[in-house]
Order: C-alpha cells, then structure tokens, then sequence
C-alpha cells in the first residue's frame, strides 16, 4: 500500500489536471475552461507534450462555447505542432471543423477535411463517436454547400460508424432543412431536433438560435404557422451566432412570403 496508494493518487491527479477543461465544458462552465487552459499551452519538465495539447484542444473548445470561432481556429490550428497520434488530430481536426462550420468557411472546411481522409483512426468503443462526429461534419458542410450526393454518403458513413450519436442526429437534421422542404423531411427534422437539441447546444451554444429557426422552418412546412413563429420568438430568448441570425431571418422572409402567396391565392 506505501507503494501503490500514493503511485494511484500519482495517476488520479495527471489525469484531473490534465481533462479540467473538459469537467468545466461538460458543466456549461467555458469562462472557467478557458481561463484553467490558457496558461497551460506549452509543454515543460513538468508538463508533458500531451497535456499540453488537450488543454489547447479545450481552450478551443471553450471558444467555441463562447462564440468566439476565430480565436478558436487560431487555438487550434497555429503555434503548435500536430498530434503524432491520428486519433489526437482526429480531435483537433473535428473541432476545426466544428469551428468553421459556424463560420461557415469552406476552404478552412476543405484543409481540415482534407487532413481527416488521410487519417487511420480505428473505429473502437474509444473513437465511434469521434469518427460519426467527424463524418457528421463533413454531412452538415454538405448540407449547407447543396451537396446532395456528399450529404448522403457522408451521413450514411456517419450512421454506419455510430447510429446514436447527437452530432450526426444534428447534421441530418440541417440536411432536412437545407435540402428538402416535404412533410415527411419536416416531421423527421423535428424528431431529429428534439433528440440532438440538449447535447449539440451543450457543445456550441451559437447553434440555439439556428434550431429555433429549423424547428419553426420544418413547422412551417407542416402547416403548423402560429407554432412556427412562436418558435421564432423564442429564439430572442437564446444564444445566437451569426450563422444563427442568419438562418433567423431567412426563415423568417420565407414564412412571410408564403402567408402571403397563400392569402393572395384565397
């Protein structure tokens, strides 16, 4: 016990001071991730290389938490060198993207994606839900390009590695939205919202508003107006990017547009 106790202590204290970041975002807390990691970016004698880039990797992602996507790019893409691990990059490389999906940054989207396809990470209970994420991304950049052929291949790869992963119930989602505008598309996107909602706006508040905006677009689409707009006004009550904003009023002009053609048409 003189030799294992204080040895397991060694390991439990590495462990929680290298994953804070991590605890603190889990919690909704980015100011306090961001502060914990900032000052812990470079590695030493007394802080090896690999903690040093997951508190890199957390401080990105607590810029996204905070809206903050070009910081968070900057974090995450310049000052350092890539993981040698593929399955570290993966990370990195997933929350580029998630970064510049916001952005909505093709050739930031592109670099990233690109670096992916030549990754080897091995799909295992480990990494399943980091390879449907990853594949999710590509889904939604897909989505928002008009891609309709990459949409699905995408999300099929993304179902395939991890049927039950939020991120990717998101992306098929905006898919529904983007792509397709049927009753069907609009009672699937629904579903998908509700099940993605709490985990994707945990990950990347900004995208609060933007699902305001799907659910009143797919509500539109049934028929069902007065909850639509009602979903609309709720969106003043909830964190938005500018993406968000973007989608906000496109809806919004969209809605307006057919109440009036179909006031014109009776």
């Amino acid at each position: 016990w003189l030799v294992v106790l204080p040895g397991a202590l060694l390991v439990a204290h590495l462990y929680l001071r290298t994953h804070l970041g991590a605890w603190y975002l889990d919690r909704g807390r980015a100011e306090e991730a961001l502060a914990y990691t900032s000052k812990r970016l470079d590695h030493s004698l007394m802080r090896g290389r690999k903690e040093a880039l997951f508190h890199r990797l957390y401080r990105g992602r607590a810029q996204i938490a905070q809206m903050d996507y070009a910081e968070a790019l900057n974090t995450l893409t310049r000052g350092f060198a890539m993981p040698d691990s593929e399955s570290m990059e993966a990370r990195f490389r997933r929350w580029q993207m998630e970064a510049a999906l916001r952005l909505e940054d093709s050739e930031m989207l592109h670099e990233a994606w690109s670096a992916t396809e030549k990754l080897d990470v091995t799909t295992n209970s480990g990494t399943t839900a980091l390879v449907a994420a990853l594949e999710a991304c590509g889904c939604e950049w897909a989505a928002i390009s008009g891609d309709r052929e990459a949409f699905q291949r995408h999300l099929e790869e993304a179902r395939w590695v991890g049927d039950a992963v939020r991120r990717v119930d998101f992306a098929e989602a905006v898919g529904a939205a983007r792509l397709a505008k049927t009753d069907p598309d609009g009672e699937a996107g629904l579903d998908l919202l509700e099940q993605a909602r709490e985990s994707v706006q945990r990950q990347v508040p900004g995208r609060a508003g933007e699902i305001c905006a799907m659910r009143a677009e797919f509500l539109s689409v049934l028929g069902r107006n007065e909850q639509a707009w009602r979903a609309l006004e709720r969106a003043d009550q909830v964190q938005g990017d500018g993406r968000s904003r973007r989608a906000l009023e496109r809806v919004s002009n969209e809605m307006n547009h057919r109440e009036s053609r179909e006031e014109d048409e009776r």
